[in-house]
């Protein structure tokens, strides 16, 4: 029986062939199980302290039908992460929805690859989804790895801001710290939604064609900054003649207030007021 070591993706893993059943690949964790299989058994080796390489010597054992077996050892070797295991996380830009920094309001999340620095495939701070983009400072670490950020924030305009984060990882085996900055910009490039109410028909009076009449409101709203300027055109067309327009008539909050009947109503901002009618 011939027993081979090969190497996938992950870790090393092990191949036996017999030479009377061919290839073994059934692994099992009963060694005393029937029939052709493998076994594997592992022995941990601390090493002399928290700092120092520690092992694993993993015995694998090759059995046939006939209780025939071989046998071979594979060793890993566990060693503390350095700084060229170290990923920081790189810079992004992300919309400002949903990213506001008022009072127990919690801002947005940041991609997973962009919240902690890794090591290897494992995150510094454990649950990296709670790392935020404002306001949220947090520290953690990974075996001898500690990490934690400081953030400045420098404000651009209504909506759009940078965050730089200032990351710093310390090797608490060596003493070694290393710094990163990331910069996070959260942008406002969109403009604000308005939710145009259904058409209507309305009914005049008899001797002069004329109506009063209340219009639906009109929603307007932005998820980033206040609204900087809101106005509105009405045309009036002829009755009989669709394509005759008889007059025109333009709304603008900033130039004629008086014009609007402007209502107000809870988290509404000042230039900002989306509702009107």
């Amino acid at each position: 029986m011939i027993i081979s070591v090969r190497m996938t993706a992950q870790t090393k893993t092990v191949s036996a062939i017999d030479g009377c059943e061919g290839p073994i690949t059934n692994v099992v964790t009963n060694p005393n199980a029937p029939g052709a299989h493998l076994s594997k058994k592992d022995v941990y080796f601390p090493g002399a302290d928290a700092c120092s390489v520690a092992r694993i010597e993993r015995t694998w054992t090759a059995r046939d039908s006939w209780g025939n077996s071989a046998q071979c050892t594979q060793v890993f070797y566990l060693e503390p992460f350095t700084h060229d295991d170290i990923d920081f996380p790189d810079d992004i830009t992300i919309d400002c929805a949903g990213c506001g920094d008022a009072p127990g309001v919690r801002p947005c999340d940041l991609p997973t690859g962009f919240s902690v620095p890794f090591a290897g495939l494992y995150p510094l701070i454990a649950n990296p989804q709670n790392i935020y983009v404002v306001g949220c400072g947090t520290s953690g670490g990974l075996c001898n790895l500690g990490a934690s950020y400081i953030d400045t924030r420098i404000n651009i305009c209504a909506g759009t801001f940078k965050i730089l984060r200032k990351w710093t990882v310390l090797d608490w085996c060596t003493n070694e710290t290393w710094t990163h900055d990331q910069l996070i910009k959260v942008v406002d490039d969109e403009g604000p939604v308005i939710a145009c109410p259904a058409d209507m028909t309305v009914s005049t009076n008899p001797s002069q064609c004329c109506a009063t009449v209340d219009l639906p409101n009109v929603i307007v709203e932005d998820w980033c900054s206040p609204t900087a300027s809101i106005s509105a055109m009405i045309t009036v067309y002829d009755q009989y003649l669709p394509e005759q327009v008889i007059a025109t008539y333009t709304l603008n909050k900033i130039t004629n207030p008086s014009q609007f009947r402007l209502q107000d109503f809870p988290g509404q901002q000042l230039l900002g007021l989306r509702h009107f009618g």
